[in-house]
């Protein structure tokens, strides 16, 4: 994918490939910050500049699958026994993979902050007491839209003022299972 964009990635190239034999050598089937960290501190006794480049190699890779991750967490939410909680499950997620927003953030949203028509979200009261301003890609709304619509059916007047919901009508609450 990197290199459509125009990245050569020669050397990092050799890199993961000697990371995937790592992997092989100790049986492993995933990505562990444990490996990672072993296979990139070698050889001992080399300029700590070196382990830098391996482990940003690994780092690149982990980010990548990652986003994998968050594509099989999608398609499973249709697979949660509720309707409202599966179709909220997959918005939830589609929307952090699709604007970049933390947990908290998203569970926050207010109805009132998400301006389907104006293609956008109003972050408010941040991490660090920000607010900020999120555009919305055309499909983004559409699944958005299609969420709120879905709730509606099941809650037209939720005990809360927040666009996720939880199968009683109240704000998701992060870690939680509603």
């Amino acid at each position: 994918m990197r290199r459509a964009l125009g990245y050569k990635l020669t050397h990092q190239a050799r890199l993961l490939g000697s990371f995937v034999g790592y992997l092989d050598d100790h049986d492993a089937s995933w990505v562990s910050v444990e490996l990672a960290v072993a296979w990139a501190t070698q050889p001992v006794g080399v300029d700590p500049v070196w382990w830098a480049q391996r482990l940003a190699a690994v780092r690149s890779l982990a980010t990548y699958l990652r986003s994998i991750n968050i594509c099989e967490s999608v398609t499973a939410a249709p697979c949660i026994d509720s309707p409202l909680k599966a179709a909220t499950f997959e918005m939830l997620i589609g929307l952090l993979a699709a604007t970049g927003m933390r947990v908290g953030e998203a569970i926050n949203l207010d109805s009132i902050e998400v301006d389907l028509g104006n293609a956008g979200v109003i972050v408010a009261n941040t991490k660090f007491g920000k607010s900020w301003a999120v555009p919305l890609q055309h499909s983004t709304v559409t699944a958005l839209d299609t969420y709120a619509q879905q709730r509606r059916v099941r809650w037209p007047s939720p005990h809360a003022d927040s666009f996720f919901v939880s199968t009683d009508g109240t704000r998701l609450i992060h870690g939680a299972e509603r």
